[in-house]
């Protein structure tokens, strides 16, 4: 298995190409991973600064869904992720309001 050297030509220049790089090689998934990683960072953060956990919820799938189309500006993130994000902003607000305090 041969993997695609950086090319700048093929790729661009500067942050914008390393990126688009490493994302054909993990099949688009690397931005997705990234963005994956946020909403988790931002869940935990909300949690354990005293934010209800429904609203963590839906804080960290609002900010998938309303990042992902900045990082599409550059390279290909996976819709399954922007959808994943607002469900997850729908199911915090519902809870909040189901169960919330």
């Amino acid at each position: 298995m041969t993997y695609e050297s950086f090319n700048t030509t093929a790729h661009g220049n500067g942050l914008e190409g390393f990126i688009n790089w490493t994302n054909i090689l993990s099949n688009g998934w690397m931005i997705s991973f990234f963005l994956i990683f946020i909403g988790v960072g931002v869940y935990i953060v909300g949690k354990n600064k005293g934010i209800n956990k429904y609203l963590a919820l839906a804080m960290s799938g609002f900010i998938v869904a309303l990042l992902s189309p900045i990082f599409q500006l550059f390279t290909y993130v996976n819709s399954q992720v922007v959808i994943a994000g607002l469900i997850a902003g729908a199911i915090g607000v519902g809870g909040y309001f189901i169960n919330g305090k």
